[in-house]
């Protein structure tokens, strides 16, 4: 489990209704292209950074933006999800699995799943 600091977000965020004040979220971490990744499961959203922990921050971010845009909506934290569609959340687990017998091979974009405690700014 890891956690973060959100970086810059205003001190009074509008979130929805029912939105508590840390989120768990399943999030895929991975280097493509020469860049780290984050997607978060939860609600299909990617961020890229030049290392693991600005990729996760960046999605902190977006997450934070999603919720203030779905409470300026009128949507409820419940309405907000939108999880990675199921063949997607398949192949990155078969990934996952797959990557570390084949590490010797592949010289990049390994990939793995790990739970992720996401602070809000409430």
């Amino acid at each position: 489990m890891a956690t973060t600091e959100h970086p810059g977000v205003s001190q009074h965020p509008v979130l929805p209704e029912g939105c508590p004040t840390m989120i768990e979220t399943r999030v895929w971490l991975g280097h493509e292209d020469g860049y780290f990744f984050a997607l978060s499961e939860d609600f299909d959203i990617v961020s890229q950074g030049e290392t693991e922990r600005d990729a996760l921050m960046q999605m902190v971010e977006m997450v934070c933006d999603y919720l203030e845009a779905c409470a300026r909506d009128g949507r409820t934290y419940a309405e907000c999800f939108r999880r990675v569609p199921f063949e997607r959340r398949a192949k990155l687990r078969l990934r996952a699995l797959v990557a570390p017998a084949l590490r010797r091979v592949l010289a990049d974009g390994q990939l793995r799943e790990r739970s992720f405690l996401m602070p809000l700014p409430c």
